[in-house]
């Protein structure tokens, strides 16, 4: 089948159908699929790559193709990159396939999406959604006092000096509704929270995860600027009349100080010393509000080319995710935690795309099955804090995509 010939297929197709029936395709072939919305963004666009051989080594984004990356929380555990051999933006018409040949193996999987992809379009335009299918979930959900138990555990452990600081973090399961959709979801999240990094992926190993991110871990524009930022400390927003009211615990601010330094410590171990810091100021993400500091560096002004490639390695994962030190934290953290985060807190995002490059931090994440749906949340242990308001900050981060793929219309 030649699909430069069938772009007819998406004729009167709008474009949240056109990214269904990608999404459907992509799914039932087994190939790796990536929707997503930056902030701020009117347009989503997807990439799919025809190969579901998509294991790479650390990356070097300046010499990458275009693609989406996406990163496990464990730094030892495979990096997948999802090629961009079809580009789709909700901006255009048809999909682009990439101008390259394929080998023989990719082309037996290009075949079969096709005609999936063909079939999912016949069953939109009868008035039928496409329905996708995911692998299974390994459920962990610790009961309340359980998770309790574990920020004991870490005031403990700091006020002893084994730490500064450690992440915990938990999952909850919920049936998933008969209405769920997942392009509705991602729909529905860019809809509600137009301020975050809104993505939809499926990976044949790790299944289909929803995120709406507020954090940006790294990011290279056309201009040749990096940009990251430190984001840490958690309130509801429903307290204060305006952002500016918000006043901050001690607890928080040195929690959002510590990820600051950590960033600042990367840098000066690349000896780094041209930067832009702006900030910390308080930020809103959909019901609750964080404390942000901006971090801005003119690539060609210090003349480092490399410099995103380099800091996504030194950063991931940042002290907001893990803890400090980070070497200590992360053992600390597959050891008690009780579960695999997988890409909870991991990164994720598009790779030279349109010049520009913009990785996030895989938080405010989801991940869907057949049957479940299971949401994923974290919050910053330090010497000051108190268990319960602890798991309520678990809470109040899951609700932000809770209230909202569960009721989708």
């Amino acid at each position: 089948m030649n699909s430069v010939l069938n772009k007819t297929i998406f004729d009167k197709l709008e474009s949240t159908e056109i990214a269904g029936a990608l999404l459907d395709a992509a799914t039932n072939s087994g190939l790796p699929i990536a929707i997503w919305k930056l902030p701020q963004a009117e347009k989503f666009n997807v990439v799919l790559s025809y190969s579901n051989n998509i294991h790479i080594a650390q990356p070097e984004i300046e010499n990458s193709p275009s693609g989406f990356i996406v990163s496990p929380f464990k730094t030892d555990s495979p990096i997948s990159f999802i090629k961009a051999d079809l580009f789709y933006s909700s901006d255009e018409v048809f999909p682009k396939e990439a101008p390259q040949a394929y080998g023989s193996e990719e082309f037996g999987n290009k075949q079969k999406f096709w005609d999936e992809l063909e079939e999912s379009v016949r069953e939109i335009k009868r008035g039928k959604q496409p329905e996708y299918h995911t692998k299974s979930i390994e459920e962990s959900n610790p009961e309340n006092r359980a998770y309790m138990e574990l920020v004991y555990k870490g005031v403990k452990s700091i006020s002893e000096g084994a730490y500064q600081k450690i992440v915990y973090s938990r999952s909850k399961s919920v049936d998933k509704p008969s209405h769920f959709h997942a392009t509705n979801a991602f729909l529905s999240l860019g809809y509600k929270y137009p301020t975050a990094f809104v993505s939809l992926i499926s990976l044949p190993e790790e299944g289909t995860w929803i995120g709406a991110s507020p954090e940006i871990l790294i990011e290279v524009n056309s201009q040749r600027y990096f940009r990251t930022i430190a984001l840490a400390g958690t309130q509801a927003r429903d307290q204060f009349d305006k952002l500016c009211d918000a006043t901050w615990r001690q607890k928080e601010i040195e929690e959002q100080a510590l990820v600051g330094r950590y960033i600042i410590s990367c840098f000066k171990k690349i000896r780094l010393r041209e930067f832009e810091e702006i900030g910390p100021k308080t930020v809103a993400a959909g019901s609750i509000i964080h404390l942000r500091t901006d971090y801005k560096v003119d690539m060609e002004e210090v003349n480092f080319p490399q410099l995103g490639s380099v800091m996504l390695k030194l950063l991931h994962p940042t002290s907001a995710v893990c803890g400090m030190p980070k070497d200590v934290t992360m053992q600390e953290v597959c050891k008690n935690e009780g579960y695999d985060r997988h890409l909870y807190s991991g990164y994720l995002g598009p790779v030279n795309i349109e010049d520009n490059t913009n990785i996030f931090v895989n938080l405010r994440c989801m991940q869907a099955s057949d049957e479940k749906l299971v949401f994923y949340a974290g919050a910053g242990i330090t010497e000051d804090s108190d268990a319960e308001k602890e798991f309520n900050e678990t809470e109040m981060k899951m609700d932000i995509l809770r209230k909202v793929v569960l009721t989708q219309d």
